[in-house]
């Protein structure tokens, strides 16, 4: 449906979307839509309800054959994009599939004997060893994949019926002359228009594209005339000039300096393997080997020169950059030699664009001086270019010159809410109070305040410490980093059940904290842009590279003002000066945080990250081992995970039903007496039966199975023994066909609330019996929880590293972490059955 009516819809069932409704339900289609996806006629659908049932052919290579392997494009493109979703992850049956890419996947495909450079660089489904041959297929044959509610479905095909899609997408393409479509988006639209479609085997994708007189390139589809060049270019305009917010010829020329980049690349490939022998090469020489860029060729429609004249404008230089994407050595040496041989050729007002694109060449190989020295050069060609500005006055901040970084700032013109000015202002320093402009300064250099130190003041070290911090965090959205970044977010914000989790992951302190210090950001900051720093920053960001995180117990705290903090690792101890962490913090309590000198004070940088008591000493001996810092922001951000759900084999809870046929019922039932316990006293036609499993010498249920008629059905709350239930009774004498299989995994509490809310809408859930109001029933919960009290002394408890209770009591080095454990279990409520701290302190001699 439309936007339109889809709002409709959801203003009908209640769902209320705020003032602006259309903003929002636009933000979440485009930004949160999973698999619900955009057609061509401005409709959304939801992609497995639209392609359940059909059924997709594709003629099998002697690779695929033989190595169990489905190549997506074209014949299977329209149902690729349903294997981001799990249950396209598998088969009907549970087999598991996997998506694989020769980039990414060399060491899978390896293994599978197949060469990345025979499989698609868009992908292919690899299906489990043997698969194809037990259908019976093999090169030249028919294989068919059909979407169901549970996984894809495979089939021999040996039939094929006609299939009106060729002219569908014909009569599509004809109204848009010249265009070509996305061969998936066009595929769906033309399904959601004809249900019919693909109901039924039909020959191959690419097939009846090429009888309907249509071409396909990559994931394009148009008519057998089209320039698919031409029809790329046209979609990577239109791409460029909405995500930069560029006209015309401003998109046109940040695609021809892209090009341009792209040609350049090859030039110095050469001329870098001619200059390799000569040792080292620079810019300067590689340009003098490289071909000019006049030499080069622009896309149609603009000229080279008309290109570089467009660079005079900040946003075209921006996205061009943005685009060329100059983040590694080869890329950042090809922008610096094509700026620097373009330059004679861009009309006057281009060049500071240019000089500002060799200053970026030159920041990403290290050379921060050259960097500087280019920016110079373009503020000297135009003193109001607000690019080069703007990365001066990063210089200056660097140098700590607030004032100048300021006044740059105002001349570029940037925004008041821009966060290099924010950071200047929050260190510039205030004029002395006590000193008029005229007299004396306080330095004793006989000169009037303002023409020695008036607005040239320092802030104490202690109070820089934050500023120097903020220096080297600026690059981190940028550069070489930005991949690690958005690794660490990720893991961050795993278990952050919000639509902008990972926006906040990269906003979080501990991820931009760790890319800092253990990704090595920090220390690159120092190697390259250290000399910018005064002298005594420069000193303390040395110091701060030797400091190591590690876990700290909290033994005292003064609100407001600081704690204080013991190093569990080393015992060392710290007054650490943190006002607002002071709010919040208690004694006793143990924190992971990096502790550094600042001055005549130590601080925290990165945020206090709590850690349990059975979670501190298997972190420990994780920053002993220097962990990775994706695998340290992971171990620190399970404290925001639900609890996993296990059954009392300790396997991951998931819900599995089965619905089998039976050929002989009869035979069936006497079978399954032979293999569990028949349920007694039932009543009806059903027959029931359970089989059993002893844990912590109680007798739980494993499974359930009923029989009715000819069907029976199977229950268990693990894949483990569900799949082990299914094996036995597939190997009873009495044949079982499956009608229905369903697997409904119950990964932490959030899946049980959803499947608890989805059994209180059918009238599952019944009103709970209050053990209170029954005295047998409260008798009996107080004798388990008293039993259970009394094993639980003497139990290994991880959160004690893996001692007893009664062990930790006896242990004056192990007693504060017992206490703090009791301290943490909820208070004695007085109802049945529930634990009592109190009593477990009076068995332990603790009170």
């Amino acid at each position: 449906m439309s936007e339109d009516d889809l709002l409709d819809v959801l203003e009908a069932d209640g769902v209320d979307l705020g003032i602006d409704a259309e903003e929002v339900l636009d933000g979440v289609l485009h930004e949160h839509t999973e698999l619900v996806m955009p057609l061509l006629d401005e409709r959304w659908v939801w992609l497995p309800s639209l392609l359940e049932g059909r059924i997709f052919t594709h003629r099998l290579s002697e690779t695929e054959a033989s190595h169990d392997i489905l190549t997506w494009r074209p014949d299977l493109t329209p149902v690729s994009i349903l294997t981001e979703m799990a249950t396209f992850q598998r088969l009907v049956d549970g087999s598991p599939l996997s998506d694989v890419f020769p980039m990414l996947d060399s060491e899978v495909l390896a293994a599978r004997g197949v060469s990345p450079q025979a499989v698609d660089p868009a992908g292919a489904l690899l299906l489990p060893a043997g698969r194809l041959a037990a259908l019976g297929v093999g090169a030249g044959d028919l294989v068919g994949v059909r979407v169901g509610a549970d996984g894809f479905e495979l089939v021999g095909v040996s039939e094929t019926v006609s299939c009106s899609v060729g002219a569908a997408l014909s009569a599509m393409l004809d109204e848009r002359p010249g265009r070509a479509e996305m061969l998936d988006v066009a595929t769906w639209t033309v399904c959601a228009d004809d249900d019919g479609l693909f109901r039924e085997p039909a020959a191959p994708l690419s097939e009846l594209l090429a009888a309907s007189g249509l071409a396909h390139d990559g994931d394009l589809v148009a008519r057998d005339d089209c320039d698919f060049a031409a029809a790329r270019l046209a979609e990577r305009l239109e791409v460029v000039k909405a995500r930069y917010e560029l006209d015309d010829d401003e998109a046109l020329a940040v695609l021809a300096v892209v090009k341009l980049h792209e040609q350049t690349l090859d030039v110095v490939a050469v001329a870098r393997a001619h200059l390799d022998d000569a040792g080292g090469p620079d810019l300067a020489e590689i340009a003098a080997q490289a071909a000019p860029a006049g030499a080069l060729a622009a896309p149609d429609g603009i000229s080279v020169r008309a290109a570089l004249g467009l660079l005079a404008e900040p946003a075209v230089a921006a996205a061009a950059l943005a685009e060329i994407g100059a983040d590694d050595e080869a890329s950042a040496t090809a922008l610096g030699v094509f700026a620097e041989s373009a330059e004679p050729l861009a009309p006057r007002a281009a060049r500071p664009a240019l000089r500002w694109m060799q200053a970026k060449a030159h920041e990403t190989l290290g050379d921060v001086e050259k960097a500087e020295a280019a920016l110079q050069a373009a503020e000297s060609l135009d003193p109001s270019w607000p690019l080069t500005l703007r990365d001066l006055a990063r210089y200056a901040g660097d140098r700590g010159d607030a004032e100048r970084g300021l006044l740059l700032l105002r001349r570029a013109g940037v925004a008041s809410d821009d966060h290099l000015q924010h950071v200047l202002e929050s260190f510039r320093p205030a004029p002395r109070a006590d000193l008029g402009r005229n007299q004396r300064c306080w330095c004793g250099s006989g000169r009037k305040y303002k023409v020695c130190h008036l607005n040239r003041e320092q802030l104490p070290l202690e109070e820089r410490a934050a500023w120097l911090y903020q220096k080297a965090a600026i690059d981190l959205l940028e550069g070489r980093f930005v991949a690690l970044l958005l690794e660490a977010a990720s893991a961050r914000s795993q278990h952050w059940d919000s639509p902008g989790s990972l926006v906040d992951g990269l906003r979080d302190a501990l991820v931009a904290d760790v890319v800092l210090f253990e990704g090595g950001a920090f220390a690159e900051f120092v190697g390259t842009r250290g000399f910018l720093l005064p002298d005594d920053e420069r000193s303390l960001a040395e110091q701060w590279l030797l400091v190591q995180r590690s876990v700290y117990e909290v033994l005292d705290v003064s609100r407001g003002q600081g704690f204080t903090l013991r190093d569990v690792r080393t015992g060392d101890v710290h007054e650490v000066r943190e006002r607002a962490g002071s709010m919040h913090v208690q004694a006793g309590e143990f924190y992971c945080a990096r502790v550094v000198p600042a001055g005549e004070t130590m601080q925290v940088f990165g945020g206090l990250e709590p850690v349990s008591l059975g979670e501190r000493d298997r972190l420990i001996a994780l920053l002993d081992e220097e962990p990775d810092p994706v695998g340290l922001v992971a171990a620190l951000s399970r404290r925001f995970a639900p609890p996993v759900l296990l059954n009392t084999e300790g396997e991951p809870l998931t819900m599995c039903d089965a619905v089998l046929r039976a050929a002989d019922p009869g035979e069936l039932a006497r079978g399954l007496d032979g293999l569990y316990e028949r349920e007694e006293g039932q009543s009806g036609d059903a027959t029931a039966w359970f089989e059993h499993v002893v844990t912590d010498g109680m007798q739980r249920i494993r499974a359930h199975l009923e029989l009715t008629g000819d069907e029976l059905r199977v229950h268990a709350n693990s894949v483990e023994r569900f799949d082990r239930v299914l094996a036995a009774v597939r190997a009873l004498d009495s044949p079982v066909s499956v009608l229905s299989e369903t697997r409904e995994p119950l990964g932490d509490l959030r899946d049980v609330q959803r499947l608890a809310g989805d059994a209180a809408e059918g009238g599952v859930i019944e009103e709970g019996v209050d053990a209170a109001a029954d005295p047998a029933l409260a008798a009996a919960l107080e004798e388990m929880i008293h039993t259970y009290e009394a094993a639980w002394l003497d139990e290994p408890i991880p959160a004690l590293a893996g001692h007893t209770p009664r062990q930790c009591a006896d242990d004056p080095t192990r007693r504060p972490d017992l206490i703090r454990l009791l301290d943490s279990f909820p208070p004695d409520t007085g109802r049945p059955g529930t634990m009592s701290p109190a009593r477990l302190r009076a068995a332990l001699g603790l009170d």
